[in-house]
């Protein structure tokens, strides 16, 4: 007797079952995210930077763009947080082969929604800092906005050269739960991560 999908399925293993579920769920989710909407079209850019040399630290703000897509933002709204890398880099310019990197600082960041209490809540990992928020909108114009983050000890820099720096914000997926990091890897919605934004740094 030929067996349907839904035989085989009622026969499978209930952590096959629960995957399954969440598969079907995550298709749902990428075909809402091709609605129209007159939201801002999602990506992450970084729009400007400014480092200073303060004592013997390099010193850095720079402002971001961070806009979800629909399945993301859709995914938080359902209480799955998600984790955000913004990652500086020092290096040293090479004639002949790629630039080394000599200095690399990773502020993480993960961002969650409180159904119950109606907040989304921000939290530095490299701190444990944690701000509450009305709004996401509110939540990723904090997260955007990086002020008098330390990049790199001057001692460490030959004064008379010259460096590179850059800068990049992305989320991480490898921090998703195992079904769903497959599914954003799959998909565009969940690649979010801006281009290099490089500036060069007096030693």
């Amino acid at each position: 007797m030929m067996r349907t999908g839904c035989d085989r399925a009622a026969h499978a293993p209930a952590g096959l079952l629960q995957a399954l579920c969440l598969f079907c769920s995550l298709l749902g989710m990428l075909a809402g995210a091709h609605a129209e909407s007159d939201d801002p079209p999602p990506g992450f850019r970084v729009i400007d930077v400014r480092s200073e040399r303060i004592d013997s630290l390099y010193r850095v703000d720079a402002n971001l763009h961070l806009v979800l897509s629909p399945a993301a933002r859709e995914a938080l709204d359902n209480g799955l947080p998600l984790t955000f890398l913004i990652r500086l880099q020092v290096l040293r310019p090479r004639r002949y082969l790629w630039d080394e990197v000599i200095a690399e600082v990773v502020q993480r960041f993960r961002l969650r929604y409180h159904a119950l209490a109606r907040r989304y809540l921000l939290e530095n990992l490299n701190t444990d800092a944690r701000y509450t928020f009305a709004t996401l909108d509110q939540a990723l114009a904090r997260l955007g906005r990086l002020r008098r983050f330390p990049l790199i000890d001057t001692h460490l820099l030959d004064p008379d050269a010259t460096y590179l720096a850059r800068i990049r914000v992305e989320l991480d997926i490898e921090a998703l739960p195992t079904p769903m990091r497959v599914m954003a890897y799959l998909s565009r919605d969940w690649r979010l991560d801006s281009d290099w934004y490089e500036w060069r740094l007096q030693g």
